[in-house]
């Protein structure tokens, strides 16, 4: 079975933990859709978008860690959007990561009201790595 087929086959089962295991290999599973969307004309972008609103955001922070920390090719971009996505969730971990991404200009402007925002939120929740910030 192909990589797309695979991601497929777990959407319609909705396996959210097979999905998040998964996704955990973006890089190599990503290039694989990439292919398929360039022989089959499958649109790879609404299947990743459709994924990331399936997976939890644990997944989604970690994913953001890896584009930040070059567990992947880095990108701060894709870094600051898994954040996001999981701080909008509420996912304290991902709050601070946010807010470290404001506070040293980290692929966004630099923003220190937006960092402390997010640094609260986290610290809120008790996330001890905000608490230090």
């Amino acid at each position: 079975m192909n990589t797309t087929n695979h991601l497929i086959c777990l959407l319609k089962n909705n396996d959210t933990k097979a999905l998040n295991r998964f996704f955990i290999h973006t890089d190599y599973w990503e290039n694989e859709i990439q292919i398929d969307h360039w022989e089959n004309n499958i649109d790879f972008q609404d299947i990743f978008d459709f994924c990331l609103k399936h997976i939890n955001p644990n997944t989604q922070n970690i994913l953001g860690y890896m584009y930040q920390h070059d567990g992947v090719e880095q990108d701060y971009q894709k870094a600051i959007h898994y954040y996001q996505l999981a701080a909008d969730q509420g996912y304290a971990v991902a709050q601070n990561n946010l807010g470290y991404m404001y506070h040293y200009d980290h692929g966004i402007e630099q923003d220190y009201q937006k960092a402390v925002n997010y640094y609260q939120l986290a610290e809120d929740q008790r996330c001890t790595d905000a608490q230090n910030n």
